[in-house]
């Protein structure tokens, strides 16, 4: 709303100038869902939900001319999505020092643009890229998330849990300069990701104060997930585009470029901390 509140538009033929707009709408999602839940065991529950979201007003760009003939562009609500799904989850509750939870979600979330500036960075070409005329998979579409939790202890004296969890890959845009296909928006998918996470408690008793220790160890076994992609070979260390790189001045290789820590998930984590209460 407040971006370029002056509503300066650059001068010259090139699209470069941004207009915010106090008249934009708020967004709005509409949700439909229905939802089972039975009983097989005093401590064993199966719930089983399905999901509907209906999303507009999303933020996008529309081109417009000066009477100059100076082209700028400015934000209005004109993007969509749409979120379809269903949700299954098998909780064992706490029994003989033992409890577990199990959910498995599948779901689809498209719509036409997931930046709110692509139809903007579509223009910068001459001729722009032509709009987009289907749904697409949004970037955090992501299709298969499972986890499972597992929990051992005695309340009030000392508990162990881990978290399990597994999640299909995100999509990623493919450079179109690699590849000598047709190229859709979010048209590749990243490498799957998986993670286990770790807590241990132990409580005191010292002179009436009830002491807590504990121990949380993030990504047990410092697993490297690869959030992050090239775009030309949807891979966190390959890139195909370093054959069109320069001479690199410094001591560093352009492969060491390419090995950017930061596409990783992060390393093992532990810490270690304990309270206390009266």
């Amino acid at each position: 709303m407040y971006a370029n509140p002056t509503f300066y538009v650059e001068p010259g033929q090139s699209l470069s100038s941004v207009l915010g707009n106090p008249d934009l709408k708020a967004q709005k999602t509409v949700m439909y869902e229905i939802g089972l839940q039975q009983v097989f065991m005093d401590d064993l529950v199966l719930n089983l939900t399905t999901y509907y979201r209906d999303i507009r007003n999303l933020l996008g760009v529309e081109i417009l001319n000066t009477y100059e003939g100076f082209k700028y562009a400015r934000f209005i609500n004109r993007d969509y999505g749409n979120v379809r799904g269903f949700l299954i989850t098998l909780d064992k509750r706490l029994s003989s020092i033992f409890s577990a939870k199990l959910d498995y979600t599948y779901q689809i979330a498209e719509g036409n643009s997931s930046d709110p500036m692509t139809n903007f960075n579509n223009n910068q070409s001459d001729p722009p890229v032509e709009e987009t005329k289907k749904v697409l998979p949004l970037d955090w579409d992501q299709r298969h998330t499972l986890n499972l939790s597992l929990n051992l202890g005695v309340p009030g004296d000392w508990s162990a849990s881990m978290i399990i969890s597994y999640g299909s890959g995100f999509p990623y845009s493919e450079d179109i300069k690699i590849s000598k296909g047709v190229l859709f928006e979010n048209g590749g998918i990243k490498p799957y990701t998986y993670n286990i996470d770790l807590r241990a408690d132990k409580n005191f008793d010292l002179g009436g104060i009830n002491v807590n220790v504990y121990m949380l160890v993030y990504n047990l076994f410092d697993i490297k997930n690869q959030n992050g992609v090239y775009s030309t070979t949807g891979k966190a260390n390959v890139d195909l585009g370093t054959k069109y790189a320069g001479e690199i001045i410094g001591l560093n290789t352009i492969q060491e470029f390419v090995n950017n820590p930061g596409m990783y998930s992060k390393p093992r984590e532990i810490r270690f901390g304990f309270g206390f209460s009266y």
